[in-house]
């Protein structure tokens, strides 16, 4: 009974290896906006992570892709946006007046940034 139970554990756990490693490959990437710049101003990224802008900039930002090719929402004063990670997402970012930037870098890509 005993091995029984330890083998249905194991067969268990072996079946959710995939996942729980999928799952922690996947990483969670934190950008705050400021007054006048990003911080980190790049952020290298994998598909499936996710990027969590954090507006402390003391107004109301949205973020777009440089090519158009993706804009967030406004995000308030102290407010939070997550997006997911795609492969079209990676490039350079603006605010929306244009006035700072910053960059998605592709992780094994140095050639893919702002």
């Amino acid at each position: 009974m005993r091995v029984c139970s330890v083998s249905f554990v194991t067969m268990f756990f072996l079946g959710l290896a995939p996942f729980s490693i999928a799952a922690q490959e996947a990483r969670e990437h934190v950008i705050f906006i400021l007054a006048a710049s990003y911080f980190p101003d790049v952020t290298e990224v994998r598909e499936g992570d996710t990027v969590r802008f954090v507006n402390v900039s003391g107004s109301t930002h949205s973020v777009r892709h440089q090519d158009g090719l993706w804009e967030t929402l406004e995000i308030g004063e102290g407010q939070e946006l997550i997006m997911s990670v795609s492969g079209e997402m990676a490039g350079g970012f603006q605010d929306s007046t244009g006035r700072f930037s910053g960059g998605l870098l592709r992780a094994g890509d140095e050639n893919n940034g702002n």
